[in-house]
């Protein structure tokens, strides 16, 4: 038994049980009566908005709650709420808050998350927010992409790899599309995420992972490109190569290295990318409008000039075009420059028909405004043999498309 009570002894007074159970017996005579007795209760103070409770004993006078939040938000408030004694029950403070902070730092913490200030709901205007991840010595830093929001060219996370001192910068980030994982070799990692004064998105969720660095980090596959070797001790190389059309930002090999406790590739990994214009000399290839397949950058102004052999014409099969109609326009010049005679302008969804050049140059102009942009173009061409038909009168020459051998063709 706990305890027997009468008259007033009771008041202001906390009974606490060894189990998750209690028996209450109230026994009267038959003589006078009483006021009687009222156990109250604190009301429940409900669960912060995205946190939970870490332990209830309770809501009567005298017990606790506490609080915490789930990864990637911060408590702002008391993390232990009190039951108060006295006649009226009520909770010695509010109830916290859980918030996505601007900025913070984080020491030793094997994983955990990096949020948006504000998330899920849209970011601030005019932030500077700068984050920093620190583990311990011999151990690097992973961070994976689980949402990925922002105004395009506007609003920018930079990720540093290292102290802010000296730090490298191993990404640069912003629009819609979910970015690849990013790893570090140093043991710490700085994000700094500003924004401009305007439209607001979304944000980003991150989720990062601390690992003891034994070799080099996996330096994946570039979108767009392809690669040989897999090994990622110290010594070992990789090489990379792009996709027909694209063109590599960086060395084609790449060298695991070691410095004390760090694992590094030197030089960085590189990137493939559809460039803006060029000189295309080979026999066949693939012409990309710029950051194909995103959509190409407003204000653009990208020249390709095409030459294949001397006795060799220039043909160009469209597989996809789309284009801002009446805004940004693709433009083909017969010959090597845009002084030569023009083909066409084309501009809008429907697919050009197959264009052939008289010679073996062709030259390309595309122009983009500062506004809409759409999905771009991908343009085959190859080099097809110029052929050359007699007729009667030997002085009376036509250009024909190479056809099999035939006695009375001539190439030339």
């Amino acid at each position: 038994m706990l305890g027997s009570f009468s008259r007033a002894e009771m008041l202001s007074t906390s009974i606490n049980t060894t189990s998750s159970s209690m028996w209450l017996e109230f026994i009267s005579n038959s003589e006078n009566t009483s006021k009687g007795f009222e156990l109250i209760k604190c009301e429940d103070p409900g669960i912060p908005q995205f946190g939970y409770k870490v332990h209830d004993e309770g809501h009567f006078a005298g017990s606790s709650v506490s609080f915490n939040c789930d990864p990637g938000y911060t408590l702002r408030g008391s993390r232990v709420l009190v039951c108060l004694t006295g006649e009226r029950r009520a909770w010695d403070q509010p109830l916290p808050v859980c918030v996505a902070e601007c900025g913070g730092t984080i020491r030793g913490e094997s994983s955990g998350r990096i949020l948006s200030p504000g998330y899920p709901t849209p970011y601030d205007h005019n932030l500077n927010c700068i984050w920093t991840i620190e583990a311990e010595a011999g151990c690097t830093i992973g961070l994976h992409f689980l949402v990925f929001h922002t105004e395009e060219f506007h609003d920018v996370l930079r990720i540093w790899d290292g102290p802010v001192e000296n730090g490298i910068l191993l990404k640069e980030i912003s629009g819609s599309r979910l970015p690849s994982d990013v790893h570090s070799t140093f043991n710490s990692v700085i994000l700094q995420f500003n924004t401009d004064f305007f439209t607001s998105k979304q944000g980003f969720a991150i989720q990062f992972s601390v690992s003891t660095a034994t070799s080099c980090n996996d330096p994946g596959i570039p979108q767009n490109g392809s690669r040989s070797g897999d090994s990622k001790e110290a010594g070992d190389s990789i090489i990379f190569q792009c996709d027909p059309g694209y063109t590599l930002q960086g060395e084609a090999k790449i060298s695991c290295v070691q410095i004390e406790n760090r694992f590094f590739w030197q030089p960085d990994p590189p990137s493939c990318i559809a460039p803006c214009g060029g000189i295309l000399t080979g026999p066949a290839g693939v012409i990309l409008s710029p950051r194909y397949p995103e959509p190409y950058p407003p204000g653009k102004e990208c020249d390709w000039k095409l030459t294949v052999s001397s006795d060799y014409v220039i043909a160009l099969v469209f597989n996809i075009f789309n284009l801002e109609p009446g805004y940004d326009f693709l433009h083909i010049y017969d010959g090597p420059s845009s002084l030569s005679p023009l083909i066409g302008s084309f501009y809008g969804s429907q697919l050009p028909n197959r264009i052939e050049s008289s010679s073996n140059n062709l030259f390309l102009a595309f122009r983009s405004d500062a506004s809409v942009s759409n999905a771009g173009f991908v343009i085959d061409y190859t080099g097809n043999l110029l052929a050359i038909a007699w007729t009667d009168q030997p002085t009376q020459w036509s250009t024909l498309e190479p056809p099999p051998f035939k006695s009375g063709y001539l190439a030339v």
